[in-house]
């Protein structure tokens, strides 16, 4: 596993053994290639964490801070040495919670107290484009990477949190969140529709923020939450990444 772009862009990312399955490096490339400039400066919150791929591709491409939540022993090992060793440790713009993800969320999704500043305080990034639907997961030569794509319109203001077209920004911890839970194949545990409603909750995810969902390719795609825009819908092999923005 390596990093696929950025300041960091070839270094190597250390995986646990066992315990989690890591996001493949063509799969995050093609995330962060859908997400274009929406990382510069974003604040970002990367849930079930693993080795931290997610949180450090994002630092590498220009975010301001990332926060990494992992309770599992052996990936919270790994992910605190890859955040040592790739981000010079934590910070003012990192930060590791060894904490349950669901308890993490049920409190507000703070880490601390020196993390607290909401999306709204922060000033606007420039260089702001609109990112078409054509833009997503294309190679060099044009060609969708990714199989199964669905259609669900653009991200309409790259800005973060901006919820209309005078860049007005409007509550929220995080601007971009990433979460990559275990696979769900039975679509039992609702794992989704547990987040999505955890977000809607707390004041976590700013207005028109953006998330990352990661999860079997085989799995239901919701299509129809209130308050939520589908961005996009792709499928990499056993993996489908969506990609929402909160809207209301």
């Amino acid at each position: 596993m390596r990093i696929t772009g950025g300041e960091l862009g070839g270094r190597r990312l250390e995986a646990p053994k066992e315990g989690i399955r890591p996001t493949q490096d063509r799969v995050r490339e093609a995330v962060f290639s859908s997400l274009g400039e929406y990382v510069m400066g974003a604040v970002v919150l990367d849930l079930f964490a693993g080795s931290g791929g997610y949180g450090i591709e994002a630092l590498s491409r220009g975010a301001e801070r990332v926060c990494w939540v992992e309770s599992g022993r052996e990936a919270l090992r790994v992910l605190r040495r890859n955040v040592s060793v790739l981000c010079g440790g934590e910070g003012r713009s990192a930060r590791v919670v060894g904490r349950d993800v669901w308890m993490f969320l049920q409190e507000g999704g703070r880490e601390t107290v020196d993390y607290r500043r909401k999306a709204e305080d922060r000033r606007p990034q420039t260089g702001d484009r609109r990112l078409k639907t054509e833009d997503f997961g294309k190679d060099a030569g044009g060609k969708l990477k990714a199989e199964g794509e669905r259609e669900g319109g653009e991200i309409s203001r790259i800005q973060h949190g901006m919820s209309n077209e005078q860049g007005e920004r409007k509550g929220g911890v995080y601007t971009l969140i990433f979460s990559d839970p275990p696979y769900d194949r039975s679509g039992e545990a609702g794992q989704l529709e547990r987040l999505l409603t955890a977000l809607e909750q707390r004041e976590i995810l700013a207005l028109g923020g953006v998330l990352v969902y990661e999860q079997d390719a085989k799995e239901k795609v919701l299509t129809d939450r209130a308050g939520w825009g589908l961005l996009r819908d792709r499928a990499y092999g056993k993996s489908r990444v969506l990609m929402y923005r909160k809207d209301g």
